[in-house]
C-alpha cells in the first residue's frame, strides 16, 4: 500500500567477482547517493549520484517472501526461487503493486527487506540505490479455488472446478500485468514468464484468445525484461502487458474478417 524512505542516502557498490561481470577481478567501490524528498516535480523525489546528474526516485522493497516448505529445512536468502518469491529483485513492485505469491506454510510467513531507492532491470552490478524504507501491505490469502484477483470476473475453471494452483509469483499494477520465473538459465526463465502470461490470458483476461493468438499478441504487445543478473545461482525474467492492450474478451480469435 505505501513505501516511503527512512534516510536521505543510499549507498551502491561493487565487489571483486560480483555482478554480471563476475569474471572481472575488480577492486571493491562503494558509493554513495544523496536522496531528496518528494516534490511537485518528482513524487518520489530524486537521487544525486557521486558521478553527476539526478535520477527519479522510485523506491521498492527488493525482497518479498513466504516461507519455503518446513521439509526443505534452511534455505538461502540470496537466490530468489519460484515457490515462494524471496530477493525477486523486481522494481515494478512498488506502492500499489500487488505481489501474488505461491504458499507453502503455515500461514504464509511472510519476509520482506533490501530497500532500494531506486534500480534498473538486471541490477547488474549486483546494488541498486540501496536505502531504509518503511512499507505498508495489505495480506490476503487465496484459496486454490479463486487465488485470482478479486476484482476480475469469473473464468472457466480447469479440471475439478478449480483453478490451476499458482506455480511462480505474480504480480499486478494499476496499469500493468507481470509474470516472472527464477532459474539457472536466463533464457529459461523468460521461457517459463512468457509461459506463465499464455497461462493467466487463457483464464482470466482473454479466454476467448486461442494459445496461438496469445503467443503472436506478446510478440506484439508485451515486453520480456530482466529482473535480476545477479542473486546467484539463479536469474530471471519477467513479461509485463500493459492492461490497456488486453483484447475485448468477446472477440473471437483468429484473421480479422475481409
Amino acid at each position: 500500500l505505501d513505501v516511503a524512505l527512512r534516510a536521505n542516502w543510499a549507498w551502491t557498490m561493487v565487489r571483486p567477482y560480483g555482478g554480471a561481470l563476475c569474471c572481472e577481478g575488480r577492486p571493491p567501490a562503494l558509493r554513495h547517493t544523496l536522496l531528496e524528498a518528494p516534490s511537485r516535480e518528482c513524487t518520489n523525489g530524486w537521487g544525486r549520484p557521486p558521478w553527476g546528474g539526478r535520477l527519479p526516485l522510485q523506491p521498492f522493497f527488493g525482497v518479498i517472501g513466504v516461507a519455503p516448505p518446513v521439509s526443505w529445512g534452511r534455505q538461502p536468502s540470496i537466490p530468489p526461487r519460484d515457490d515462494f518469491g524471496g530477493n525477486m529483485d523486481l522494481k515494478e513492485l512498488v506502492a500499489g503493486a500487488t505481489l501474488y505469491l505461491p504458499v507453502q506454510a503455515h500461514q504464509a510467513l511472510l519476509f520482506v527487506g533490501d530497500g532500494h531507492a531506486r534500480q534498473g532491470d538486471g541490477e547488474c552490478c549486483g546494488t541498486a540505490l540501496e536505502t531504509s524504507l518503511t512499507g505498508v501491505f495489505r495480506l490476503t490469502l487465496h484459496p486454490r479455488a479463486s487465488w485470482s484477483v478479486p476484482r476480475a470476473p469469473k473464468r472457466p475453471r480447469g479440471i475439478g472446478g478449480e483453478s490451476p494452483a499458482l506455480r511462480r509469483p505474480r504480480a499486478e499494477t494499476t496499469e500493468e500485468l507481470i509474470t516472472m520465473a527464477f532459474h539457472h538459465s536466463l533464457d529459461e526463465a523468460a521461457k517459463l514468464a512468457i509461459e506463465d502470461m499464455l497461462e493467466w490470458l487463457s483464464q482470466e483476461h482473454a479466454p476467448s484468445m486461442d494459445r496461438t493468438d496469445g503467443y503472436m499478441f506478446l510478440s506484439v504487445a508485451a515486453d520480456v525484461r530482466v529482473t535480476q543478473l545477479v542473486n546467484f545461482p539463479t536469474r530471471g525474467a519477467h513479461v509485463v502487458l500493459k492492461k490497456a492492450y488486453l483484447p475485448d474478451n468477446n472477440a473471437p480469435s483468429g484473421d480479422n474478417p475481409a
